[in-house]
């Protein structure tokens, strides 16, 4: 006998276009079975998780969050094959669906008719894995961090090719996902070391930083997955063997000046079957919404706006900071506190500027300098 779980039959306004979609339950019969699949649910505190199936492989799970409260359906979770990672997004006007990817080969694939499908693969001869997805509407994208002898990568996938949009090899990229808002923006997080994670980056489609946010404070960034937007807060889920935040969510408010850690939410454990060595129990590897998130002070599209950033020193300073660039343009500067207290304000149509510092405490103060809608804020150091 088949149990069947009608969740999450939901209806939703689409508030850029003011039709009216209403979501469908599609029932998925297999030879061993009947599964359940609704349509994602894009209302807010609905999102999925790609974990461990009880049967060997992958499998997507439904997870509500109400309050400090979490909760996952492990009921009817939907196939999910052998991939690596999720994302929920529509490149190809097909409408939202789960995606996902490969590393042997590596390659891109996509849930559809109640199977998963390859739709892109790398004949370039690559070895680096297209290991993190994110999506938000039309938008697609794949994430691999700094590591072995990879670097920091971005990939756009517009539905039918992947172009790389972003690589540096410097910095550590090292929490396993990244977010995208609602135009498309990318957030990823980066330290300077493998195992810190000190700032949230804002990346325009095309590939441009718009923004350099300070974390509240530093996190771990051992077992660290699944970066997704629920109702403009970014929410990042930690593993069991994370020293900050084990087996939890944790909540990350976004402001012109600063990346804020709220209170974390308890991942329960779940037991999903039993093996060999006694039970088995539901182990996480990404996770993935269609929630909504926009931020004002960010204006940006597929065209893209080139970001000229400054060269900022000496820095830590004594007596002064140096702000100069290539070219001559209006630009605003700030220097706040990390409270967001604003210290100082000025403009410039130079290309250099320099903000004395003679007066200012010794500590950690946040620079931020905008050009047009596109600002980028740097840490300074006060002697």
């Amino acid at each position: 006998m088949f149990v069947i779980d009608l969740f999450n039959t939901l209806s939703k306004t689409n508030m850029k276009t003011g039709w009216f979609i209403l979501t469908v339950v599609l029932l998925l019969t297999t030879l061993s079975g009947t599964y359940v699949y609704a349509q994602q649910n894009c209302l807010n505190g609905n999102f999925y998780m790609i974990g461990n199936a009880s049967g060997g492989g992958r499998a997507i799970y439904p997870v509500y969050m109400n309050g400090s409260s979490l909760t996952v359906s492990v009921s009817q979770p939907v196939p999910g094959g052998n991939n690596s990672s999720l994302a929920i997004a529509d490149p190809d006007g097909a409408g939202n669906t789960f995606w996902s990817s490969t590393y042997n080969p590596i390659a891109i694939t996509k849930y559809s008719g109640g199977a998963w499908q390859t739709v892109w693969t790398d004949t370039s001869g690559s070895t680096i894995p297209l290991a993190n997805a994110a999506g938000n509407g039309p938008y697609l994208y794949y994430h691999s961090g700094k590591g072995f002898s990879w670097p920091n990568r971005i990939v756009r996938f517009d539905g039918t090719q992947a172009i790389t949009i972003w690589q540096d090899t410097t910095l550590y990229s090292n929490v396993a996902d990244i977010a995208v808002d609602d135009s498309g923006n990318v957030y990823f997080f980066t330290g300077t070391t493998p195992y810190d994670v000190t700032d949230l980056k804002i990346m325009s489609p095309s590939g441009n930083i718009l923004a350099t946010l300070p974390l509240s404070f530093s996190f771990d960034a051992v077992w660290t997955y699944g970066a997704f937007f629920d109702n403009n807060i970014l929410w990042l889920p930690f593993g069991s063997s994370n020293l900050n935040f084990p087996s939890q969510v944790v909540p990350i408010t976004i402001t012109p000046t600063l990346a804020s850690i709220g209170t974390p939410v308890n991942i329960p454990a779940y037991t999903i079957g039993s093996g060999p060595n006694g039970p088995l129990y539901l182990t996480f590897v990404d996770a993935a919404s269609c929630g909504h998130a926009a931020f004002p002070f960010l204006s940006t599209g597929l065209s893209g706006t080139d970001f000229s950033h400054p060269a900022i020193g000496p820095n830590p300073a004594a007596e002064q900071i140096s702000i100069s660039w290539k070219e001559v343009q209006h630009r605003k500067m700030t220097l706040t506190d990390m409270t967001g207290h604003v210290l100082f304000a000025g403009e410039s149509e130079a290309d250099r500027y320099v903000i004395n510092t003679e007066m200012l405490p010794p500590g950690i103060f946040l620079l931020g300098v905008q050009e047009g809608h596109l600002v980028s804020y740097t840490k300074v150091c006060k002697q």
